[in-house]
C-alpha cells in the first residue's frame, strides 16, 4: 500500500510539473552530510553483498570468437516459456521479404511451458537452428547464441515481440550502404489491449562516430551489429540489467553508428518482465554492480575511462540505478548505494576532474543523501 501511494505520488507530482519546485523547497531544509570515506564505503559494502551479493561476471571473453560469413544476418531469439508468443515473433521473421541472407538461432532456455512443442514445427526449415539448454536466464541464452557467429551482422529479438515486415531490408540496405557497424531502427511499444507508442528518430539519417554525443536506446534489440562488435563481448550472467554493456562497452567500439526513422521492431510491455516488476526487489541491486563491472570491463578492453562522454553516461546511470532501489524495503539499501555511487564517481574521475558540473555530480559530491534521494524520487532531471 505504501508503495502504491508513494508511486501515486511520483506521478501527481511530475503530471503537474512540480518536481523541481519541491526540489527547491528541500534544498533549503537538507542540509545534513555523509562523509564518503574509506569507512562508510567498506560498511556499504558489506551490508549491500549480504542483502544481493555482486554476481561479479564479466561481459569481456578469455579469447575472441571466431566469425563465419555464411550470412548476411544472425538473429539470436533466446525464448523461456514464451509458447504464447513465440510462433508470432518467428514468423514475423519468416515472413521477410528481403534479398538478404539470414539465420535464426532459438535458443530454448529450459521452458517448462508448451514452447518446445511449438519450436518442433520449425525443426526442419532450413534457415531456423534450434538449441536446448537447461535455463540461464537471458544473458545465458544469449550467450549461447553468440557462440557460433555465423554472418556479417547480429540482431537479437526478444521471443514475445516481433519484427516490421520490413524490419532486414531497412537494417542491411542501410548498413551496406554506409558501411556502419551498428544500425537503429525506431520500435513501436504494445501492450496487450491494443495500445501502441511509437519511439522513431527523425527523418533525417543521423551518422554518428564513436566519439559523438548520439541518442541510441540502450537496448540490444531494435538494430544491427556488425559481428566484429561481440568478438569479445558476452552478457554478463547472474545480472539483472545485462543491457547496461550497451552503452558502456558494445556502442564505444564502434566506429560508425547509423540512426535510421523505419520502424523495425515491436516491443511488447510486458508487466511481469524486470523492467515492470523488480521495483521492490532487492535483486534491482544488480543495477549498481553491474555498473561497477561494466567500467572494470572497460579498462579490459582498452577504452578510455576519462572522457566527458563516459563522464556524463555514468551520472546518468547512477541516478537511474537508484531510482530502480527506490521502493526496496530493506533497511539503508539506498543509502549505502548512494554512499558506494558516490565513492565510484570518485574512483574513476577524481574528486576534480574539470569536467562540466552539474547538479547530479553536486549531489554525489556533496554527501547530501536525502537532497539525492529528493532528486531521483521526482525525477527532477528529466524534462
Amino acid at each position: 500500500m505504501i508503495v502504491f501511494l508513494l508511486k501515486a505520488l511520483q506521478k501527481i507530482v511530475n503530471l503537474l510539473h512540480l518536481n523541481r519546485c519541491i526540489y527547491k523547497i528541500f534544498k533549503l531544509i537538507c542540509t545534513k552530510h555523509i562523509v564518503i570515506d574509506k569507512e562508510n564505503v567498506d560498511l556499504a559494502y558489506k551490508e549491500l553483498a549480504v542483502l544481493c551479493p555482486d554476481p561479479n561476471n564479466s561481459a569481456i571473453l578469455k579469447s575472441k570468437r571466431k566469425i563465419e560469413s555464411r550470412y548476411n544476418l544472425q538473429i539470436i531469439v533466446p525464448a523461456y516459456n514464451v509458447a504464447a508468443y513465440i510462433q508470432n515473433c518467428i514468423d514475423s521473421i519468416l515472413q521477410q521479404e528481403t534479398q538478404y541472407s539470414y539465420l535464426i538461432t532459438i535458443i530454448n532456455d529450459g521452458s517448462t511451458d508448451d514452447t518446445s512443442e511449438i519450436l518442433n514445427q520449425y525443426r526442419d526449415i532450413s534457415c531456423i537452428e534450434i538449441i536446448e539448454q537447461e535455463n540461464r536466464g537471458l544473458s545465458g541464452a544469449r550467450n549461447k547464441g553468440l557462440q557460433k557467429l555465423r554472418a556479417d551482422y547480429i540482431t537479437f529479438v526478444d521471443s514475445d515481440d516481433y519484427l516490421a515486415p520490413n524490419a532486414i531490408n531497412a537494417w542491411l540496405d542501410n548498413a551496406k550502404k554506409y558501411n556502419a557497424d551498428i544500425v537503429e531502427g525506431g520500435y513501436n511499444l504494445f501492450s496487450g489491449n491494443g495500445n501502441k507508442k511509437k519511439h522513431q528518430h527523425t527523418k533525417e539519417l543521423l551518422l554518428k562516430d564513436r566519439n559523438s554525443d548520439l541518442i541510441i536506446f540502450g537496448t540490444p534489440w531494435g538494430k544491427v551489429f556488425r559481428a566484429q562488435l561481440f568478438e569479445s563481448i558476452c552478457f554478463p550472467e547472474g545480472y539483472w540489467f545485462e543491457d547496461t554493456i550497451m552503452h558502456f562497452l558494445v556502442y564505444p567500439l564502434a566506429e560508425k553508428i547509423l540512426l535510421i526513422d523505419d520502424i523495425v521492431y515491436f516491443y511488447r510491455r510486458n508487466l511481469a518482465g524486470i523492467s515492470y516488476s523488480s521495483t521492490t526487489k532487492i535483486k534491482s541491486l544488480d543495477s549498481y554492480w553491474i555498473t561497477e563491472r561494466v567500467l572494470k570491463d572497460r579498462l579490459l578492453l582498452g577504452l578510455e575511462n576519462k572522457t566527458l562522454l563516459l563522464y556524463d553516461l555514468l551520472l546518468n546511470q547512477l541516478v537511474m540505478n537508484f531510482r530502480r532501489i527506490l521502493f526496496v524495503k530493506e533497511k539503508n539499501v539506498k543509502r549505502y548505494t548512494y554512499i558506494l555511487s558516490a565513492n565510484l564517481l570518485n574512483k574513476y574521475f577524481g574528486t576534480n576532474p574539470g569536467l562540466k558540473q552539474n547538479e547530479v555530480e553536486y549531489l554525489l559530491r556533496n554527501g547530501n543523501y536525502m537532497l539525492w534521494y529528493v532528486y531521483c524520487f521526482f525525477s527532477v532531471g528529466k524534462k
